[in-house]
């Protein structure tokens, strides 16, 4: 199978000191025009997200983001999977999701479009690699998930 990306994502950011913490992935859709490709505006933009909307992610011990723009009306948009502190981190753990427009949280929002939901795919094979939370955060080879 040859799986071309309709979209690409530039920009890898992890927060580990985020509690949770959090790896996201940002799209060329806002990158330049909404963050100037200024990785200090898209990690200044996120912590107010986390900030605010702390209270959603509680059952989650890691998160997983996309962070991009509304082409058309430039919208922050942060789709966001967490997952599930219940279970073993060996286990098949179980995924939260939440989208966030400019600040704001849209529970009845689609969670995430195709391109995202594959790299959401693929760091969750990724995880299946590693040990621990530590060793995902710490370890992470992108020529592994996104060449």
């Amino acid at each position: 199978m040859n799986y071309k990306s309709t979209q690409s994502f530039p920009k890898i950011i992890t927060l580990r000191e985020n509690s949770p913490p959090v790896r996201i992935h940002v799209s060329e859709m806002g990158y330049s025009d909404v963050f100037g490709g200024n990785e200090d505006q898209m990690k200044r933009y996120t912590s107010q997200v986390f900030s605010k909307h702390n209270h959603l992610f509680r059952k989650s011990n890691v998160l997983i983001g996309m962070l991009w723009a509304d082409p058309i009306t430039l919208a922050k948009t942060l789709d966001i999977f967490g997952l599930s502190k219940e279970e073993k981190w060996e286990d098949n753990l179980g995924i939260y999701s939440w989208v966030i427009h400019n600040n704001e949280h849209f529970p009845k929002d689609p969670i995430s479009c195709g391109e995202g939901i594959i790299r959401l795919g693929k760091e969750l094979e990724y995880r299946k690699t590693t040990k621990n939370i530590e060793d995902y955060l710490f370890s992470f080879p992108e020529q592994y998930c996104f060449p």
